[in-house]
């Protein structure tokens, strides 16, 4: 089951974008359920996770940049589109939340379906064959690994890689340039000669510093800083479907 949540204080756009939703389920014969918010407060009180949040940046008594910031520590996955009538506020919903889209109202059938398609076919490819990586690690022989689920490879006093992922930390021989070069094809990048990362999983910069979503702090070299940032402003624009 495909989860969406959308919050807006208008009820016209509510029935509206989910009248969009519910055509594109039937249409494409897959299962969505769609929850309707027309607050912020109420959607963060909401112990439900979703795969996609349709947000309205002005809502009556909140800001949709502050309540998708919210958002984003609760679920650093959730594909979040913004829905609004401010274009000024694209580049903070871009850099501060990590938006997948932002939509100018009204907004068409057309862009929404383009948007819940884009996320299915980016869905689809995370579980593609092409996106497992296999290393014999000192834990398990050959282990599998979705690329996905690698927050960041660490090269370790020079002896051995570790790898951070959502399965837990794992270790194998090999030099750290090599997976730099390997990964780089899948939105991985050095900010350090000690660690390649997933820059899916990147929540903030400060100073010569990452924070990943994952709570770990790695550090950013003086040397790489910029190529390190052109690398992840290419790569969240590439994210944001306009």
């Amino acid at each position: 089951m495909f989860t969406v949540a959308i919050c807006d204080d208008d009820k016209i756009v509510l029935s509206s974008i989910q009248k969009c939703i519910e055509e594109f389920a039937t249409e494409n014969n897959i299962s969505i359920s769609v929850d309707l918010y027309d607050s912020g407060k109420k959607l963060l009180e909401s112990s439900l996770k979703y795969n996609v949040i349709f947000l309205d940046i002005i809502l009556q008594t909140e800001n949709g940049i502050d309540i998708g910031t919210q958002l984003r520590k609760l679920n650093a996955f959730t594909y979040i589109i913004y829905i609004t009538n401010y274009k000024q506020y694209h580049e903070t919903a871009h850099n501060n939340v990590h938006s997948f889209a932002f939509l100018t109202k009204p907004i068409s059938k057309k862009i929404i379906y383009k948007q819940l398609n884009d996320i299915l076919i980016y869905e689809s490819q995370n579980n593609d064959p092409l996106y497992i990586a296999r290393f014999i690690t000192y834990e398990q022989g050959l282990t599998e690994f979705n690329i996905d689920d690698i927050y960041f490879f660490e090269y370790i006093k020079k002896r051995y890689v570790k790898i951070c992922s959502k399965s837990g930390d794992y270790h194998f021989n090999e030099k750290i340039g090599n997976i730099d070069i390997d990964m780089a094809s899948y939105n991985f990048f050095m900010p350090h000669q000690s660690f390649v990362v997933n820059l899916k999983y990147v929540k903030d910069i400060k100073n010569y510093e990452l924070l990943m979503t994952n709570g770990i702090r790695i550090p950013l070299s003086q040397k790489r800083a910029v190529l390190f940032k052109n690398a992840l402003n290419n790569y969240l624009e590439k994210m944001l479907i306009l």
